[in-house]
């Protein structure tokens, strides 16, 4: 029996956090978005501005929405020996090796998000991601998840917790050569 099936951690979104992210920023957001929609439609502005405004407000409200439901579908994440599972109450689970994964992060007062790019040979869409947000986290869980990235990683448990992150997650990643487009 092979040992990639070893559960290192599970973890969930706090349901606080995610009531308190889904009325104060995501609402106001959508809100916003919404007025200023229609106030950019009422407009006498020349044909550049109603485009633009129009397509960033349309943009951040089509955001938004999609950040809420993906916070209201997600379940659970999973840290297993040889790779990361995602998994959401409709969509099923997804998973990705950490061989070949980059992560990236990027840590604001907003929020704080780690993805996982796994680069895939012979594809059309060349990255496969998957993710999680650190402010919807417990504390605890936080500080956890950086520690099972750093066991499995082999790095200092510093280079998960800084503002800015992006690095292969495996120190020997192969002979894969990592270009961002």
């Amino acid at each position: 029996m092979k040992n990639d099936n070893t559960l290192l951690l599970s973890i969930k979104y706090n349901p606080l956090k995610i009531l308190w992210r889904l009325f104060i920023p995501n609402g106001l957001v959508v809100l916003v978005s919404i007025y200023m929609i229609f106030r950019v439609l009422e407009s006498d502005y020349d044909i550049l501005k109603y485009l633009l405004g129009f397509s960033f407000f349309s943009f951040m409200l089509i955001s938004s929405i999609a950040l809420t439901i993906e916070m209201l579908l997600f379940k659970e994440i999973r840290f297993y020996k040889k790779h990361f599972e995602k998994e959401w109450h409709l969509f099923g689970i997804k998973k990705i090796e950490y061989i070949n994964t980059k992560i990236r992060g990027i840590s604001t007062f907003l929020f704080s998000n780690k993805n996982f790019l796994y680069l895939k040979k012979n594809s059309f869409f060349k990255y496969k991601c998957c993710g999680y947000d650190e402010q919807l986290l417990n504390k605890n869980d936080v500080k956890k998840a950086n520690e099972v990235l750093s066991k499995i990683s082999s790095r200092d448990i510093k280079d998960f917790t800084s503002t800015y992150i992006e690095m292969p997650l495996l120190i020997t990643t192969g002979d894969i050569k990592w270009t961002l487009i």
